[in-house]
């Protein structure tokens, strides 16, 4: 295949011939698309496996400032913080995470691509989109798109503790939520 490829850079004009060009096209095609299929219908990674449960909030650290590098105002952050959450993770399929969070104010569903870009609103009901991958054994997300720039969560579970670490990067600030997980 890639002698092929290399001789139509080389003699473009003896190999112009349409059937043999649209032959290697194809071939590639067919080549791409089987690797995405290989890529996208794995199963769900062991490392994030353990994800997949419900946890209770039980502490945090600099909420405030991150909400408030976040851009939400000073009354929202003052009740987000004071807000105990309960989160459900779930994989429904290989490609999907599933997020059902629930606080005494609101609660919300949300279900994410593994394998691609999900579209989706934030906080601030603007439009962004994130991209889930593993990274050191943890599931991260980066959100892009809203007013806040890129917002990076990373989710690390030891046991029956998780650690939700979320940064506005443009702002360098963290804030971190404990869990622990119910049985």
């Amino acid at each position: 295949m890639l002698a092929l490829a290399i001789l139509l850079q080389i003699f473009p004009n003896v190999l112009s011939c349409g059937k043999l060009r649209r032959r290697i096209q194809e071939r590639r095609l067919l080549e791409d698309d089987a690797q995405e299929k290989i890529s996208t219908t794995m199963p769900v990674a062991k490392e994030i496996q353990n994800l997949a449960a419900t946890w209770k909030q039980s502490g945090q650290e600099n909420i405030d400032k991150q909400l408030e590098a976040a851009g939400l105002g000073w009354a929202k952050r003052k009740i987000a913080v004071n807000l105990s959450t309960t989160v459900t993770f779930s994989f429904p399929d290989d490609d999907t995470f599933h997020v059902d969070f629930t606080t005494k104010v609101m609660s919300k569903k949300e279900k994410f691509s593994i394998s691609k870009v999900t579209k989706h609103k934030n906080f601030l009901d603007e439009d962004v989109e994130s991209e889930l991958f593993i990274e050191d054994g943890h599931l991260v997300m980066v959100t892009r798109g809203g007013s806040p720039g890129e917002i990076r969560t990373v989710r690390i579970v030891e046991g029956d503790k998780l650690t939700i670490k979320t940064t506005v990067v443009k702002k360098n600030v963290t804030g971190i939520r404990y869990f622990e997980r119910q049985k």
